[in-house]
């Protein structure tokens, strides 16, 4: 069982705080892979924001629609009219993706959510009354790889006195429950198998676009 202890907000980044403060209407697009913290910031987000801006569109896993609601929102973002924050998990082998990405970055706001360094994750222990020596920094940095959802984990664990490492082994496990298809490409690769789109298709028995999905 996780540490039920309550946990501070996520940071703001700054260019988060740029975009929406601005005078203009907000249109922001934040991109991350699983567990950097997309849909948290996104729900404190739409919280502060939709008062200020009605009619504000909140879009949270942009990567699970199909490409004709994808282009719609490309064609939203040209258009420059309509208040739109967006989150999305990147995906390099979609071309109507690739075209979300590049008119958010041409147009209006494009933020990577990345991995926390050794030092965002010393200051975000600060956050949990937590302060940690420069080794269990660094031990928790190589524990979790820096992605923020797992050093939450590691930290709320750290607060309450528990070793980290079983709570983050059972985060990650739990993500692999939710999608077997993606622990077994991970198993296609560490046999040393090239996993493209068309070897995963072959090996897994999936189709051609949950094969494209598994590479990204």
């Amino acid at each position: 069982m996780f540490p039920t202890t309550a946990r501070p907000p996520l940071p703001v980044p700054q260019e988060v705080d740029r975009a929406l403060g601005s005078t203009g209407l907000p249109r922001l697009l934040l991109v991350g892979g699983a567990g950097t913290g997309k849909s948290a910031l996104l729900a404190a987000i739409r919280q502060s924001a939709v008062t200020e801006h009605p009619g504000l569109r909140v879009i949270d896993d942009a990567h699970t629609l199909g490409a004709d609601d994808v282009r719609d929102l490309v064609d939203e973002v040209h258009c420059g009219t309509t208040p739109l924050i967006v989150a999305t998990e990147p995906r390099p082998q979609r071309a109507d993706l690739r075209a979300l990405l590049s008119a958010f970055a041409t147009h209006a706001t494009l933020v990577e959510l990345r991995p926390w360094s050794a030092r965002e994750i010393a200051s975000r222990a600060t956050t949990f009354d937590t302060t940690l020596r420069p080794d269990r920094i660094r031990a928790v940095h190589r524990l979790t790889a820096g992605i923020p959802e797992l050093v939450e984990v590691a930290l709320t664990a750290l607060q309450s006195g528990d070793d980290p490492k079983p709570l983050v082994a059972e985060r990650i496990r739990n993500r692999f429950c939710v999608d077997p298809e993606l622990a077994a490409t991970l198993a296609v690769v560490d046999f040393g198998i090239v996993a493209d789109a068309t070897e995963l298709t072959a090996v897994l028995h999936v189709g051609p676009r949950r094969a494209l999905e598994l590479v990204d």
